[in-house]
């Protein structure tokens, strides 16, 4: 059956391998979840203290941009993630109102800034760029060109600051060759949904672990209450974690389709879940109303 595969058999993946690795992701959650109960077992175990999620920020209105931030340090956030990619002069008016706002933080060691390209920036210019973003503060650079994990690590030879793999980072393999040839200046953006699921996103983070690559444990934008839960659950089993990306729930969403919307805490805080399970009852009537029947699969 899919969710007992060890390893994922990548020559059945179509070209774009993200909507069958995100519905196996589901699947696994929901039998994990379902035996859980059945036991009346948690599946999220203890998490240390200092457990914190990040604010993610980024706009093409600097204004705004500032306005997030401090709204996001006044809630005792401490580490940020700025999306930048738009306009040149828009990426710097946002780089030098995070620095006017966290640059003292950050020379202290109080705060963190990375920033996420989108794949927004050319290859032969990715260098030049990472350069230019050095008297910011900024620690790594997220995905600055969409492209394979080989053309990943030959990229990040020529930058000055780590990288970050998201889009580059999909199944094993790519953990794998990217953990073996980096020399470190590649981290990985672990995400459960575009991993493939707790159990193939562990292991990804188990060689990450074993070869002292760093990692961050990410999310999807606009992550429902199941997303959230089942990444406690993950961070309960690989609390190491460089930054934490999720857990916003309406922070960010207008509504959820659980009957309690989770999310962190005040400073990012994350604690375990009470309840058996992924800890989270979903309300069918939300269900209904927001869930969209794609295709039925008959076994």
């Amino acid at each position: 059956m899919l969710v007992e595969s060890e390893t994922l058999d990548t020559s059945i993946l179509p070209a774009e391998p993200a909507d069958i690795l995100s519905a196996r992701c589901a699947l696994q959650i929901a039998v994990e979840d379902a035996l859980a109960k059945s036991r009346s077992d948690r599946l999220a175990g203890s998490m240390p203290s200092n457990i914190r999620v990040s604010g993610v920020v980024g706009s093409s209105n600097p204004d705004k941009t500032a306005k997030q931030i401090r709204l996001m340090r006044l809630f005792g956030l401490r580490d940020f993630k700025l999306k930048i990619g738009f306009e040149e002069q828009t990426d710097l008016q946002n780089l030098q109102v995070a620095q006017k706002i966290l640059g003292k933080a950050i020379q202290k060691g109080k705060c963190s800034l990375r920033v996420d390209v989108n794949g927004k920036w050319g290859f032969d210019e990715t260098p030049r760029r990472i350069d230019e973003l050095r008297p910011f503060n900024i620690c790594a650079i997220e995905q600055p060109v969409f492209c394979t994990a080989d053309e990943f690590i030959e990229l990040s030879r020529k930058c000055s600051l780590p990288l970050i793999a998201d889009e580059s980072l999909i199944v094993v393999e790519n953990a794998e060759k990217i953990a073996a040839n980096s020399d470190g200046k590649v981290w990985l953006n672990v995400r459960i949904s575009k991993n493939g699921g707790l159990d193939l996103a562990g292991k990804i983070i188990e060689l990450a672990i074993k070869t002292n690559t760093p990692y961050i444990i990410g999310c999807m934008v606009g992550e429902t209450s199941i997303l959230s839960a089942a990444q406690r659950v993950l961070i309960s089993r690989y609390p190491a974690a460089r930054y934490i990306e999720g857990n916003y729930g309406k922070f960010l969403l207008k509504d959820d389709i659980a009957c309690k919307s989770i999310r962190m805490g005040w400073r990012g805080r994350l604690k375990p879940l009470k309840g058996i399970g992924l800890g989270i009852e979903i309300d069918s009537s939300k269900l209904n109303r927001f869930a969209r029947v794609i295709k039925t699969i008959r076994l």
